[in-house]
């Protein structure tokens, strides 16, 4: 039976199904509840699950197939898989054919706003397992979501990750006077040292805000928030990224803002493992060398502890000479494994910092296999120049089965909605920010 005939049979299937369960209806209706389905083929998640994803992870989102499985309940599982087998979603048409190149585990940058002749072959011929955003590539709601499409589209992959670090402040990657700004994190704890439930509900509608904003241009993760711990000493590329100088208000308020963000099924990450409060050198030009010890980076460690389920985190370039005398915790096996893994308890995908920043002395690619021979999963590049591109796209393997899993499970899709739904969300957090600020 051809792969068309497949597809129709399981359409004519979950029709027969659907009308069964229409008939002898699920009586749980808090499980319906979990799932709002939109007519343009994205998913509105439940409540914010702790790894940090919604309910249906890794899934079909065409109305159908989860239309169906929240119906049929306990079945749902076998319904939603055998309509994806038919879905034009994921399909295509009758004549796609799935792409035969293996995932690597790198995200790529692309140059500017549209991708190139030459980057969509690369792309195609490499297959990254996501992208991530600069301002470079953001100029309007409209480019940016044809962007993000495109980027999809050469990769195969509907659901790719597509990564933006909008953390609010002067970290942000879309900008005025297109976009929102929310913000930034450390104005965030200045409430809290006030007030910390008007905080945590800053953060979280502030988390929200962000979330309409990428979710409206189908970004699907977001590296933020800074969870670093605020020394008297912290150098300014830090700075106002972080919230607070108090790990429990750090892990209080960054809670708040991923779950607000997860509202509109955009991800957030544990950034910078294992801690870059302590840093009095920008790592984007030097290396950091951090002189403490495993007792005394346990406060650093404490916001990671408290948010160690979500699904993504960020291992930067920092020297921790009592734990790994040689090697920047991005290439370190020990700090990987013994403070990352081990102390913090991290269990999802662990990316690296940019690969390309100036903290790392070798070229990319030997960086590049390094980090991943260290323990991380996927290696970060930013600058989106084809000559460093090319030679980590050579060196890096594709993904083992069980990182391919681990991967397929993780992702998810978003609501992309119009951020004007939420404007007066907007309007209300630039007044609540504007009293602390003066």
């Amino acid at each position: 039976m051809t792969n068309a005939w497949c597809r129709r049979f399981s359409r004519l299937y979950l029709d027969l199904v659907i009308l069964i369960t229409l008939a002898f209806p699920n009586r749980d209706a808090s499980r319906r509840a979990q799932l709002m389905v939109t007519g343009s083929h994205e998913l509105v998640p439940g409540p914010p699950q702790r790894d940090g994803v919604g309910p249906w992870r890794g899934s079909c989102t065409a109305p159908a197939c989860l239309d169906g499985a929240v119906r049929v309940g306990v079945v749902g599982t076998l319904v939603a898989l055998t309509a994806c087998a038919g879905c034009a979603i994921h399909a295509g048409s009758d004549e796609h054919t799935p792409m035969s190149t293996p995932v690597r585990p790198v995200i790529f940058g692309c140059a500017g706003p549209v991708l190139t002749e030459e980057e969509r072959r690369f792309f195609t011929a490499t297959r990254p397992c996501g992208f991530i955003l600069f301002k470079r590539n953001c100029e309007d709601v409209a480019q940016l979501k044809a962007l993000v499409a495109s980027m999809r589209e050469v990769i195969d992959d509907p659901l790719a990750p597509i990564f933006i670090d909008q953390e609010g402040g002067r970290v942000l990657r879309m900008k005025r006077p297109v976009w929102w700004q929310a913000p930034a994190s450390g104005l965030i704890g200045k409430l809290a040292d006030r007030d910390v439930d008007a905080g945590v509900a800053l953060a979280r509608d502030t988390g929200r805000a962000i979330g309409a904003q990428l979710g409206e241009v189908g970004v699907n993760v977001n590296f933020a928030p800074c969870l670093d711990v605020v020394f008297p000493y912290t150098h300014d590329a830090i700075g106002d990224r972080a919230f607070h100088s108090d790990p429990r208000i750090i892990a209080a308020l960054g809670r708040a803002y991923i779950d607000g963000m997860a509202e509109f099924g955009v991800q957030g990450a544990l950034k910078h493992l294992p801690g870059h409060g302590r840093a009095r050198l920008d790592s984007h030009y030097d290396l950091p060398v951090i002189e403490v010890g495993m007792d005394e980076l346990a406060l650093d460690l404490a916001p990671f502890v408290a948010l160690n389920d979500l699904p993504w985190g960020i291992v930067s370039h920092l020297l921790f000479p009592a734990l790994d005398p040689t090697e920047p915790a991005t290439t370190s096996g020990k700090i990987i494994a013994d403070v990352v893994r081990g102390r913090i308890g991290f269990q999802g995908l662990l990316v690296t910092d940019d690969i390309s920043m100036k903290a790392l002395k070798a070229p990319v690619e030997v960086s590049s296999t390094k980090a991943l021979a260290a323990g991380c999963d996927i290696v970060c590049h930013c600058n989106g120049q084809m000559a460093e591109m090319a030679p980590i796209g050579d060196a890096i393997a594709p993904m083992s089965e069980d990182l391919a899993r681990r991967f397929e499970v993780i992702r998810a899709p978003v609501v992309m909605a119009p951020f004007t739904q939420i404007a007066d969300l907007a309007a209300d957090i630039d007044r609540r920010a504007a009293t602390l600020s003066a």
